[in-house]
This record gives structure tokens, sequence and C-alpha cells, in this order.
């Protein structure tokens, strides 16, 4: 039993070392696996096969013989077959057999050592930008990286001197061209908004133009249809009648007044009982304040104002209603019939109806009446806001002006009605109308005229009508179109003289 024994354990031995020295040589022999490049130049080695199953890994070859404690821990007690069988060998392992490497290895006496990989082990795939980073401008290059506030920042003792100086001379770079971007931007948007208001005033200036040519093609029609020695003497008339409302105003302020009262500066508590003397104040108020701005003296005043409260009255006893002397009532009813009247016939019927109409009710009038207290009420007005004004301690009296200046103010009303009785019955193909232009209106030179020097849009300069001191005449007549309906055709064959904002009482405009 003990040969038997021995026997056994040795062909085992030899066995295991035949399996050993042949897993060796088939590991030596074996190729290295081929390795692959990728498209930007890596290598990258094949995919190591799958480890094998958990019940695969169990050995196949037959169990060891259990220990028995008999026996030493040195000796292997090898398995005693039964009776009439022969112990068979035992059996080596298949070459694919899924036994651990490492065991071959240790029972070959080859130690593991532990597997390194290189760079060349790994694909390297750099990741697209990020379509947020797009939509903020952010840079991904490697200097923003360095450089910028939400990238990696280097270490500058990392880098070295001379990277780290071109660096931040390429950070001040970039910082001066974006700040001359900025600029570039600021100076675009404020040259856009200097273009838009030059287009503004330039199409503000072509209708003014257009509005100055329509004018001026109207006054050339008036002209050319009104031609006549009629037309010219009533246009005429109007020139002398402002001629007239402008001398007795100077005669008002130097022989009315004594001196020491017009040289003195305009007081506010004088202006302030002024306008509550004088019923029109209200009107003409942007006047009375440049005049108080100004320190401009009583007969610097009074001048243009005596001139506007003139015309201001022969408009509304003789120019306004439809004749002269009629009541309000009467008057307000002739006027809507004519009205009605020129818009439905042409010019020559309207205007045959207008003068056949006025010279019928005129001539029913007391003019010589009418006339004398027109001028009286004026002159009494006209001495209550003064006395207001001036503040003498010898008032002026209503018998004291009415002797020196009564006749020439009866003379202009008496001119006043003749001009609107020969206006109203000897003219059919236009019909005209004197005029006021409304005070704080911007200046118009198609319809208004002035002494001064009026800028538009100029510095300190106002180009607003503050005061009308002449009256200005407007001609329009009806115009049948083409489709039969009836349109006004307007001209002005007056204008209106006045003073603006840029008033100087010392003469400077």
């Amino acid at each position: 039993m003990d040969t038997k024994s021995s026997t056994n354990e040795q062909q085992t031995t030899e066995i295991r070392a035949k399996q050993a020295a042949s897993i060796s040589a088939s590991e030596a022999t074996q190729a290295p696996a081929p390795r692959t490049t990728s498209l930007d130049g890596a290598t990258k080695r094949p995919p190591l096969p799958k480890p094998p199953k958990a019940e695969n890994r169990q050995e196949t070859s037959p169990k060891p013989p259990t220990k028995d404690p008999s026996t030493t821990p040195s000796q292997k007690r090898p398995s005693i077959p039964k009776e009439g069988q022969q112990s068979a060998p035992e059996r080596p392992p298949r070459p694919g057999s899924a036994e651990p490497r490492s065991r071959s290895r240790k029972a070959s006496g080859v130690e593991a050592s532990p597997r390194t990989f290189s760079q060349d082990d790994f694909l390297i795939i750099e990741k697209p930008v990020p379509a947020a980073v797009k939509a903020e401008g952010r840079d991904p290059s490697l200097l923003s990286r360095i450089t910028g506030s939400t990238g990696r920042k280097a270490d500058s003792q990392n880098l070295p001197p001379e990277v780290a100086a071109e660096l931040q001379r390429r950070d001040q770079i970039l910082t001066e061209m974006r700040n001359y971007i900025e600029k570039l931007e600021q100076r675009i948007v404020s040259q856009d908004i200097e273009i838009s208001a030059l287009n503004t005033a330039l199409a503000d200036t072509e209708h003014k133009l257009d509005l100055t040519r329509q004018d001026l093609n109207a006054s050339r029609a008036f002209v050319s249809s009104e031609g006549t020695a009629d037309a010219q003497n009533l246009i005429k008339s109007l020139r002398e009648l402002n001629s007239a409302i402008d001398d007795f105003a100077f005669r008002f302020t130097q022989e009315a007044l004594p001196e020491s009262a017009t040289s003195a500066k305009v007081t506010h508590r004088g202006l302030t009982a002024f306008g509550a003397n004088y019923y029109g104040a209200v009107k003409i108020s942007t006047f009375i304040n440049v005049a108080y701005q100004r320190k401009a003296t009583v007969g610097d005043f009074l001048h243009p104002f005596v001139c506007y409260a003139l015309c201001q009255r022969l408009s509304e006893l003789v120019f306004e209603p439809f004749v002269p002397g009629l009541e309000n009532e009467m008057s307000d009813i002739f006027k809507k019939i004519y009205s009605t009247v020129n818009s439905n016939e042409p010019q020559d019927k309207s205007g045959r109806w207008r003068a056949l109409t006025f010279s019928s009710v005129y001539r029913s009038r007391n003019i010589t009446e009418y006339v004398e207290k027109g001028a009286d009420d004026f002159l009494f007005k006209l001495i209550d806001a003064v006395n207001a004004l001036t503040e003498l301690e010898e008032k002026l009296t209503f018998e004291n002006v009415q002797k020196e200046l009564g006749d020439v103010a009866r003379s202009i009303f008496t001119e006043a009605f003749k001009f609107q009785e020969t206006a109203c019955t000897n003219y059919l193909s236009y019909d005209y109308v004197p005029f006021l232009s409304s005070a704080d209106q911007p200046f118009h030179p198609a319809y208004m005229e002035t002494a001064q020097e009026v800028r538009q849009g100029g510095r300190g300069k106002s180009s607003t009508a503050i005061l009308t001191i002449g009256l200005g005449l407007q001609a329009w007549k009806s115009v049948v179109k083409e489709d039969k309906t009836i349109s006004k055709d307007y001209s002005i064959a007056v204008k209106a003289n006045v003073i603006c904002g840029n008033w100087d009482p010392n003469g400077d405009s």
C-alpha cells in the first residue's frame, strides 16, 4: 500500500508539472493584441473579453482528496480505490478551461504583476461647444479659459513670465477694443437720433414751404383775377386805414400823456390794475408779461397796445357783423343765410346776393350816429385802462382826450365803415374780410408780417406772435369742382402786422 501511494503521488505531481509547463508555453507564444487607431490619431486596444460567468469558474479537475487528520500537513493522502477497481489517473484540464490564470501562474511559479495603461489606450473625444455658451457669446478657446473669469484660471506662478505678460497684454488690448466698440455704438445711436431730428425738421420745413407755395399761388391767382384799379384801391384803402391807426396811437402817447408818464417804467401794480380795467387784457397777457420782463416804459407799452385795441374794436363793431350797426341777433341770421347760399351756389350768384342784401340793410342804418358812438366808447375804455397803468395823480379825462383826439378816432371809424361798404357791395368775384391774427400762435410769413427779425427756432428768439398791430385782408371765393360740389379758395391780399415774443422795447430784435 505504501508503494502504491507513493507511486500515485508521483504521477499526480508529474501531471501537474506538465500542465503548468503547457500553460506557460501557450502564454509565451501568444501574439499581442493588435491596436486600432481612431480618426483623430489616438491609438486604442480592442475590448477585453468578458470575464466568464460564475458557474464556469468552477474547476473541472477532480477535487483534491480530503485531508486526513492522522496525516501530516506536508503529506497528501491519495484516494484508495476499491477492490477490483484500478485507480484511474487524473485527467488534465482542457486547454480552454476556465481555470483562473492566476492559479496557473502560481502553479508555474510566476508572480502576477498589476497591469498599467498608457494614454494610447484611450480614445479622446472632444465635446461640442454648448448652445448656451454660443448664445452668451463666450469664447471657449484656450486663451479665454486661461484668462477668462468663467473658465479655469491659471495659476500665474505656474506660467512662465513671458506667457503671463503676453496674456496680460492681450487682455489689455481686448479691453481697449471693447471700450472702443462701445464708444462707436454710442456714437451711432446719437447720430441716428440726430438724423431723425433733422429729418423731422426737414419734413416740417417742407410742409411750411408747401403752405407758402400754396399761398403764393393763390395770391398770384388773386392778383390776376382782381388786378383792376378797384381791387388795388381796396387793398390801398386797408393799408391807409392801418397807417391811420398807427398815427392815432403815436399821437395819443405823445399828446394825451405828460412826458414824465411815458418815460416811466411799467410796474407790476400798474399792469395788474391795467388788466382789471381793460376787458381784453386776458387775450394779450403774454404781451403784458413780456413788457414787464423787458422793463418797458409806459410809452413803449402804450403804442402797440393802442394799435391793437383800436383794431380789435373796429373788428368787433364794423367787420364781424354782416352789416355794421346791425343787432347781433339779426346779424347772425343774415350770416347763416349767406353761408348757406355761398356753400351751394357759385361765387357770382352768392356774391350778388350778398351785395344786394348788404346795400338794402346798410342804407337803413344811421351810420353817422353809430360812428360817433363807437369812437366815444373806445376812448372812454382806453382812458380808464391808461389811468390804471400810469397811476398819475392827475388823471386823464374823457373831455380833454375827446377834444384833442376825438375827431381822429371818428375819422378812423368812418374809413372803416366805407371800406366795409365798398368790399361788400362792389366786389362779387371775391369776399374780402379784414382779420386779426390770434395771439400766442406761431409766426407764419404767409399771412403775417413784422418789422422784427424773427428766426424760426433760434436761440433766445421767440417766433410766436403775441400782438396784432395792423389789420390783414383775406380774400376767398366759392369754386365749383368737377363733381359739382362747392369748395372755398382762400388767399391773402394783405398780411396782418404783428409783433413777436422777441419784441424789445429798445428796438433790438
